[in-house]
């Protein structure tokens, strides 16, 4: 049988994922030395260096009579039930979103002990999901524009919201980002995307009222199999979008916003044929009853969502188009399996024609809640286990997350890293960005340099007899249009912690491949074997001519950060593949995103064979159609020989996205060598810094 697009991309994910090639000491000296200086003023990450601990914590939410939340309560005031026994409570800690810097939520999943992760903690993520596959499309406009009038008033300023969409695939329409102006740009788009429109529903009460006219049980067991294979997917869809928030530290939800799923699409008609059944025997056929539900597929998402710690919230859409008294009623029955999912994972269910006010109550029941810790006696079996808190203070009302589910260290890694491929945006937790520089070719393939950048303040360093290691595994996967697996390679990487005089402050992965011309997509994943973090990101190269590109290796370089410079394309012959990094190349950062103020190069080399050289470049930076930037940069005439660089003028560029351009000003013409696309964001605005 030949391979499909997707037997070809888990293919290389389980490539990935089996390969533990290990290799010795294999480094790159940077383009541009070792000489680089820091800037004054830039701020510098510190090396994490802390022990681990395991932690179950379980939301808990604390309300008056009025519903007002109720603080000032220790652990004393609670009491802590796991499967029915008695346990003890290791800390209580009260989180409150806002909260001023220096606040520290205490993190999810494996817990880093010791000193705080970073000033202000770790921020709420908050997923959008917008179920189109099998809901009403007058709801879920609704729920756009209420979801649009939210984010321009609700959250507080840290909170990062992603926006997801389920159309018989899942799209990430945004990633998590605290760019309000973006995402309200994203759902303006969303509301004319012809894709979301779905006939699900009104396709469902034509079949509904076929077979009120006819009960026939095989066209009702046809027509529910059909029902169910849509509802799964939105339920796996669903699961998908909980486990690539496992990663996250701080407090993470996913509201979804729908029609609701039923655990059984046509149970009014299982219940009429059973009323049938009961009253005339011989009416139906003798293979009755039949069964066709969603509980497998509601399980896994409950298992899903208690091991990664997510709260689930659900807004019922339907009840905006929904105005017979049989329509509320389908209403009702289709919402129960979400109902229960979100009181198992503290979350909240509304079913309102007030959108805007649903989410509204969503993020304020969310503000101020305390995190219960428990050191788990239970092995991590993958079962669920069941919670119950308690309150000794009179007149406090509780909400909590009813259980938790601790999975095997290797399915849990296993889940965090086939996420991470799939969705790499939503697994942004390392500071990760990756570049491409273009090679020469060779009439078939061209020769390209994946480096992947990444902050060092998000590694963590444990000590060791030799000093203070990291522990990655980098892993590369590249697609080109077709989903053709045109690359792969998987690598384990050692790093020693680099010491105080040489100044560095980021690490560069960068690998050597052949691509073909065709445009090409690549994904890179990045797990930190002793943190238990997964981090990812995604990269996609334009198609070129055969010719090869005019200039190689254009790339920017910081002029204020230093790197570590570990090569991972390939392992040396008889060590097994470990690279042990502990004497890398230390040089200028590459990088795409730069802190304002930064100061910034760029790098490449002439072709060769290059008739005409130019005399002079004339370098632009673009925001948009704007150009903001413009000068003309001299070359010496042998200055197309060896590494040419030009320093770009971005003093005073405020954050956001730009694109620098070179040009080859020659004798009768500009001919255009190459553009690279960055962007500027404020100071400590990235992790690790």
């Amino acid at each position: 049988m030949p391979a499909t697009p997707r037997m070809t991309f888990h293919r290389a994910i389980a490539f990935v994922l089996a390969a533990t090639a290990l290799a010795s000491s294999a480094a790159l000296q940077a383009v541009h030395g070792k000489d680089a200086p820091p800037a004054p003023g830039v701020r510098r990450s510190t090396y994490i260096e802390k022990g681990l601990s395991e932690l179950v914590l379980i939301e808990t939410y604390a309300s008056d009579g009025l519903g007002k939340p109720v603080t000032g309560l220790t652990r004393d005031d609670f009491i802590l039930e796991v499967g029915g026994l008695r346990r003890p409570i290791f800390s209580v800690d009260l989180q409150e979103a806002g909260a001023p810097a220096g606040a520290t939520p205490a993190p999810a999943g494996p817990t880093v002990v010791g000193t705080p992760t970073r000033e202000g903690g770790w921020p709420r993520r908050v997923v959008l999901f917008f179920e189109d596959n099998t809901s009403s499309p007058i709801g879920l406009t609704e729920a756009r524009i209420a979801a649009d009038r939210f984010l321009e008033s609700g959250l507080a300023p840290s909170d990062q919201v992603a926006l997801a969409a389920y159309d018989q695939r899942l799209r990430i329409l945004a990633p998590f980002t605290t760019d309000r102006p973006l995402l309200r740009r994203t759902i303006s788009a969303s509301l004319k995307d012809s894709v979301r429109i779905s006939d699900f529903w009104q396709e469902a009460a034509r079949q509904s009222e076929e077979l009120a006219r006819d009960f026939r049980p095989v066209m009702a067991q046809a027509l529910c199999e059909q029902q169910k294979a849509r509802l799964a997917g939105a339920l796996n869809a669903l699961q998908t979008v909980v486990a690539s928030l496992a990663g996250w530290r701080g407090y993470k939800a996913v509201v979804y916003m729908g029609n609701g799923i039923p655990e059984s699409p046509m149970e009014e008609v299982w219940k009429a044929f059973a009323l049938i059944e009961a009253r005339y025997p011989r009416a139906l056929p003798p293979f009755f009853p039949m069964r066709c539900t969603l509980t497998d597929e509601i399980k896994d998402l409950s298992r899903a969502a208690s091991a990664a710690g997510v709260t689930i919230h659900t807004v019922q859409t339907w009840g905006l188009t929904a105005v017979s008294a049989r329509g509320q009623h389908m209403v009702s029955r289709r919402s129960n399996a979400l109902e229960t999912l979100a009181l198992n994972t503290a979350g909240t269910s509304t079913a309102t024609n007030d959108l805007l006010r649903a989410l509204q109550e969503i993020e304020a029941t969310s503000r101020v809640y305390y995190l219960l810790a428990y050191v788990p006696q239970e092995p991590a079996d993958g079962r669920y286990r069941h919670v119950v808190v308690r309150c000794r203070k009179k007149g406090v009302q509780l909400r909590y997350r009813r259980g938790f589910t601790r999975l095997p260290p290797e399915e849990a890694r296993t889940q965090l890293i086939e996420s991470a491929y799939l969705f790499p945006e939503m697994s942004a937790n390392l500071g990760m960005e990756i570049a491409v520089a273009e090679g020469p070719g060779d009439g078939r393939d061209r020769v390209v340099d994946i480096v992947v950048h990444l902050p060092l303040g998000t590694i963590l360093f444990l000590p060791r007899e030799e000093g203070a290691t990291a522990q990655l595994t980098v892993g590369l996967v590249a697609f080109d249009e077709t989903q053709r697996n045109t690359f792969e390679t998987s690598r384990s990487v050692t790093i020693r912690r680099p010491t105080a005089d040489q100044d560095v402050t980021g690490l560069d992965l960068y690998c050597r491949a052949r691509l073909p011309y065709a445009s090409q997509t690549i994904t890179t994943v990045i797990s930190d074997e002793q943190a238990g973090t997964v981090g990812g990101t995604r990269g996609r190269i334009a198609a070129h001519p055969s010719s090869g590109p005019a200039v190689h290796g254009l790339s920017l370089y910081s002029l204020a950060e230093r790197s570590l410079w570990i090569d991972v394309s390939q392992a040396p012959a008889g060590k097994g593949g470990e690279m042990d990094a502990t004497e890398p190349t230390i040089g200028p950062a590459l990088k795409t995103t730069f802190v304002a103020g930064e100061p910034i190069m760029a790098g490449f080399r002439f072709a060769p064979l290059q008739v005409d050289a130019p005399a002079a470049l004339r370098v632009e930076i673009a925001r948009g159609a704007d150009i903001v930037r413009s000068r003309t940069v001299d070359i010496a005439p042998d200055g197309v020989v060896g590494t040419t660089k030009v320093p770009l003028s971005v003093e005073g560029l405020a954050a956001g996205e730009y694109v620098v351009s070179i040009d080859a000003i020659l004798a009768d013409r500009a001919t255009r060598i190459g553009a690279r696309t960055f962007r500027i964001v404020e100071a400590d605005s990235r992790p690790g810094t």
